[in-house]
C-alpha cells in the first residue's frame, strides 16, 4: 500500500441510480481535481461545493458537483474530494478510467481508505472495528449496536467473571492452609465454567446471525423429531422431489452433533433465523467428547433464543428439575411453543401443544403461523458481530475453557495448578480485547475475600 498515491473508487452503490459517486484521498488530490476539472481561479478550500465541468477525454465534457476537502479536516485525513455525476454504468465508468489514466493515482484497495485514516490519526482502532458492522447494518437498532460493538460489555465480564474463578482456585492451591479461605467446591466451579464456555459460544453463534431476524431455537430431548421439523419448515423432506435434505435424521438417539441455522422465510418482508439443535440430556463425565461438545453446543444456542420451540412427541413439558443441564427451559420471560412431534402416531395433543407431523406435513403450517405471531410480538435485541480480533480472542478462550473444563469435572477434580493455568490462557485472551488483567488484580480479589494473614 502506497501513501503517497492518490487513490480512488466508486463510493455509491453500483448499477442503475440517479448519481454516482466517486471519492478520491492524497496529498496531491488538488493537482488531480485541476486536471479532470479546469478551473480559472483554482482553489481548494475546506468543505466546498462548486459545479464543474469534468474532462473526461476529447469531445466528452459533463458538469459534475465537486466537493473538496482540505487535511486534515476529512475522513482520511488527506486532501480528498468527491465527484457527484450521473448515475448508471457509461458515466462513473468514464470518470474513474480518466482518473486512473493521470500519473500518481490508483484504484483504492479494499478499505484503504478507512486504512489512511487509521495511519492519519482520524479513526481509533475500535472505530475502524465498528466500521464493517456499521456499514452492514440496516436498522436504527443495528446501527446503534454497531456503534457500541467494538466495546461489548460483554467480554469486559466474562474477564471479570474468569478473574474472579481464578482468584478462587489459586487461593485453594497457594493458601489452603489458611483458615479464612474458602476455595471453590468442584461442581460450583464446573457449573460456572460450563455457563462462561455457553455465554463466549453463544456471543460468536448470536454474532454471525443476522440480528434483524428472530432467533428460533429447536430444542428437546434426544430423538424428539427435531431435525425432521427443521427439514418440514424449510421445506426440505425425503418426498421432495429431489430427496433434499438439510438436516440428517435418524431414530438413533444423538445423530444430531452440530447447530444447524437456516433463514427461514414466513411472508414477505418477515423471515427467522431457525436453529436446529442437539437433544438435551445428561453430560457425559468426559467433557471432551463428540457427545459432550453437542451438549455445548445446544446450551449455547438456547442462551441467546429469542423464541423457543420446545420438541417432545408425548408432550410433556420440561421440568427444569428435570433438565438441569438445559440454561433456558421454556419460561414465563421466554416466548414459547410447545409441539407434540410425530402427530401421526397415536396419543392425545393437550393445549397449549400443537401436533405437528414432519413426515406427511400435519401441523407444519399452523406452526409457521405460530412462528410468525410469537416472531412479531418479540423485538430482537441487535447485537454486532464480533470483529476478527475478537472472534479470534473468543475462539482461544473457548480451548482454554474446554481444557479447564477437561480438568475440573466434579466427581474427579484434576490439578488447580493445571486448571489455573488454562484459566488464565482464557483471561489473557479475553484481555486482549477487553482490558487486561494483571497478577495484582488477581491477587487483590483473593484479598477481598478473605483474612489472610491476620
Amino acid at each position: 500500500m502506497r501513501l503517497g498515491d492518490v487513490i480512488f473508487a466508486l463510493a455509491s452503490a453500483p448499477g442503475p441510480s440517479g448519481h454516482a459517486i466517486i471519492r478520491a484521498s492524497g496529498p496531491a488530490s488538488p493537482d488531480v481535481l485541476n486536471l479532470i476539472a479546469p478551473d480559472r481561479s483554482p482553489r481548494f478550500n475546506p468543505s466546498r461545493a462548486d459545479i464543474r465541468l469534468l474532462d473526461l477525454g476529447p469531445g466528452l465534457r459533463l458538469p459534475a458537483r465537486v466537493l473538496t476537502f482540505v487535511a486534515p479536516r476529512s475522513f482520511t485525513g488527506e486532501h480528498a474530494f468527491e465527484l457527484i455525476v450521473p448515475g448508471g454504468a457509461l458515466v462513473p465508468r468514464a470518470v474513474l478510467a480518466r482518473l486512473g489514466s493521470i500519473e500518481g493515482t490508483r484504484p483504492a484497495l479494499p478499505g484503504e481508505f478507512s486504512a489512511r485514516a487509521f495511519l492519519n490519526g482520524r479513526l481509533s482502532a475500535d472505530d475502524a472495528e465498528r466500521l464493517p458492522a456499521l456499514i452492514a447494518a440496516r436498522t436504527r437498532a443495528e446501527v446503534s449496536a454497531a456503534r457500541a460493538g467494538a466495546a461489548d460489555p460483554h467480554l469486559a465480564a466474562w474477564a471479570d467473571r474468569l478473574a474472579h474463578l481464578l482468584a478462587l482456585v489459586e487461593s485453594a492451591i497457594d493458601f489452603v492452609d489458611q483458615e479464612d479461605v474458602r476455595p471453590i467446591e468442584p461442581g460450583d466451579l464446573h457449573r460456572a465454567l460450563l455457563d462462561l464456555r455457553a455465554r463466549v459460544a453463544s456471543r460468536l453463534a448470536r454474532g454471525q446471525a443476522s440480528r434483524a431476524e428472530p432467533l428460533v431455537v429447536l430444542a428437546g430431548r434426544p430423538s424428539a423429531g427435531k431435525s425432521s421439523l427443521f427439514n418440514a419448515l424449510l421445506g426440505f423432506t425425503h418426498t421432495h422431489p429431489r430427496g433434499l435434505v438439510r438436516a440428517l435424521t435418524h431414530e438413533a438417539p444423538g445423530t444430531t452433533r452440530d447447530v444447524l441455522r437456516a433463514t427461514l422465510e414466513l411472508g414477505p418482508g418477515r423471515s427467522v433465523t431457525l436453529i436446529d439443535t442437539p437433544g438435551v440430556d445428561e453430560i457425559t463425565r468426559d467433557p471432551r467428547t463428540p457427545h459432550a461438545a453437542a451438549q455445548r453446543a445446544a446450551r449455547a444456542a438456547a442462551v441467546h433464543a429469542d423464541i423457543l420451540i420446545w420438541c417432545d412427541p408425548l408432550a410433556q413439558a420440561p421440568d427444569p428439575a428435570h433438565t438441569p443441564h438445559h440454561p433456558r427451559p421454556p419460561s414465563a420471560d421466554l416466548p414459547s411453543i410447545f409441539v407434540r412431534t410425530k402427530a401421526d402416531r397415536p396419543g392425545s395433543t393437550p393445549p397449549p401443544w400443537l401436533p405437528v407431523c414432519a413426515l406427511d406435513g400435519r401441523g407444519v403450517s399452523a406452526l409457521k403461523d405460530a412462528i410468525t405471531h410469537a416472531a412479531s410480538r418479540r423485538e430482537p435485541e441487535p447485537v454486532a458481530p464480533p470483529s476478527e480480533r475478537q472472534a479470534r480472542a473468543m475462539h482461544a478462550a473457548l480451548a482454554d475453557l474446554d481444557e479447564a473444563l477437561s480438568h475440573a469435572h466434579p466427581d474427579r477434580p484434576g490439578p488447580g495448578e493445571i486448571i489455573a493455568e488454562h484459566l488464565r490462557g482464557a483471561l489473557r485472551a479475553l484481555g486482549e480485547v477487553s482490558r487486561p488483567l494483571g497478577v495484582e488484580e488477581v491477587l487483590a480479589r483473593i484479598f477481598a475475600r478473605s483474612c489472610i494473614g491476620k
